[in-house]
């Protein structure tokens, strides 16, 4: 299991959006994610974007306010691996999974069900802030990122083959 270091433990209100936190899995284990929220014109939702172990699938998971989580104290750095290349100007589409580059930011792509539906959310992952993106403003795709920092996991291709990270490519910090 990553060693997720030092937490403090805090009701997931309590917790700033972007940062690093440790919770309980499904499985009862202890998981590594991000923290998230969703703010609504009079509202405001918590969510963990379970990140370490890596999930099948990378989605929103709901938290009571109050339930207990260990803040990490920081943000994830993320190395973003190359951007997937653009053939004869048509923009790669976004996969759940993926991390997207826009002019307004940054975001993880995750699954999320709500009671009706299911459907594609950003996450920005330097301020944990839920967000819909219309895809038009995507600009690149990172599909063959690594999370580092508090953990180490890969995600892609790489890490299904064993052979490691991806070369190149950039690295962002959600907290700076």
């Amino acid at each position: 299991m990553t060693d997720f270091g030092p937490t403090t433990r805090r009701a997931a209100l309590d917790v700033p959006p972007g940062n690093a936190v440790v919770f309980e899995g499904e499985d009862g284990a202890a998981r590594l994610g991000l923290k998230a929220l969703r703010k609504g014109k009079s509202f405001f939702l918590d969510y963990v974007v379970p990140l370490d172990p890596l999930p099948k699938e990378i989605r929103l998971v709901f938290v009571d306010p109050d339930t207990e989580l260990g803040d990490c104290g920081q943000g994830l750095d993320f190395d973003l691996g190359p951007a997937a290349p653009q053939v004869s100007g048509d923009r790669p589409r976004a996969r759940i999974g993926d991390i997207v580059g826009t002019p307004r930011g940054t975001f993880l792509v995750v699954r999320e069900y709500t009671k009706l539906h299911e459907i594609w959310t950003f996450v920005e992952i330097a301020t944990g802030e839920v967000r819909r993106l219309r895809e038009g403003t995507i600009a690149e795709i990172h599909r063959e990122w690594k999370l580092g920092g508090l953990g180490e996991l890969e995600k892609g291709p790489a890490a299904r083959q064993g052979t490691g990270p991806p070369q190149g490519g950039s690295r962002h910090s959600s907290k700076g």
